[in-house]
């Protein structure tokens, strides 16, 4: 069976609104202000609770030196600092913690 010009301008109108159609879903703005991509080496964004957060060394370092700066170590915050964090996000989290006293 042979298209004619009509059924093949049907076709690509079709086929370029189904792209379209696809990728609104793919990209578009989320309701929390992300977008529908997610970083899946894990080093700008962590996943917690569903929800996407940007990942901040710095805050993490801040919090893990809070918690053994004290009499007695919070062992169960040091540990919950350290959940779900990759090892590139660790490198970045020990290049932000850097020497304190």
């Amino acid at each position: 069976m042979k298209l004619t010009d009509k059924e093949k301008k049907a076709g690509i109108v079709i086929g370029v609104v189904g792209a379209i159609i696809v990728g609104y879903f793919v990209f578009r703005k989320k309701p929390g202000g992300s977008t529908g991509y997610n970083d899946p080496t894990g080093n700008n964004t962590g996943s917690t609770g569903g929800t996407l957060t940007t990942f901040n060394a710095k805050t993490v370092a801040d919090n893990l030196y809070t918690y053994m700066d004290q009499f007695g170590t919070k062992e169960d915050e040091i540990i919950a600092e350290h959940t779900n964090v990759t090892q590139t996000q660790f490198g970045k989290v020990i290049s932000a913690f850097g020497l304190r006293n």
